[in-house]
């Protein structure tokens, strides 16, 4: 099925692209929703969970942190990971763009000898 001014491809990407975006805010909310509860413990996502003689601070619940705190890694994983996959899906959208404006520009004669493209809108 041809669409006006593109193709069935063209939307596929664009949707695509759309649901990692989506994906991608998802994601983002999570980690802000993590590190606000690792700051809400006073230890924040960097601090360390042992007092000045290297003891296990006991104000703090050190395995629930622990948890959050490689939870918070895994998703900076995973949001450096979408970042790369949306770069590529925007790239790959972008050139079928390219390629479909450059298959509907014809070439039209102004003067014997001169010529320019006319683009096509959609």
């Amino acid at each position: 099925r041809r669409v006006h001014g593109g193709t069935e491809k063209k939307l596929r990407q664009m949707e695509h692209a759309q649901r990692l975006v989506a994906e991608k805010a998802e994601l983002e909310r999570v980690i802000e929703e993590l590190v606000s509860d690792l700051n809400a413990t006073g230890v924040g996502v960097s601090a360390p969970l042992v007092d000045s003689e290297g003891f296990p601070r006991s104000d703090i619940d050190i395995p629930a942190i622990r948890e959050k705190r490689h939870r918070l890694a895994c998703l900076r994983t995973d949001h450096k990971q979408l970042m790369s996959k949306i770069e590529e899906a925007l790239y790959s959208l972008h050139a079928s763009t390219r390629q479909s404006q450059s298959d509907q520009s014809t070439p039209t004669s102004v003067s014997p000898g001169i010529y320019y493209t006319e683009f096509l809108r959609t």
